[in-house]
């Protein structure tokens, strides 16, 4: 576990039953960057729910 906290930015550990060992992996960002319409829970969380009807 002491090599988590040397892990770089963008770099992961994978492990698991599909991976034989332990394996450090680099991840890069896509180039172009998808063009997702993922839901924005931080503004959502942060502005609440009032129009939630809950009774």
């Amino acid at each position: 576990m002491d090599i988590l906290a040397s892990l770089g930015r963008g770099e992961a550990l994978i492990l698991g039953e599909t991976a034989p060992l332990p394996t450090r992996v680099q991840i890069y960002k896509p180039d172009p960057e998808p063009k997702s319409n993922d839901v924005d829970y931080f503004t959502s969380w942060r502005e609440g729910g009032d129009d939630i009807d809950i009774d």
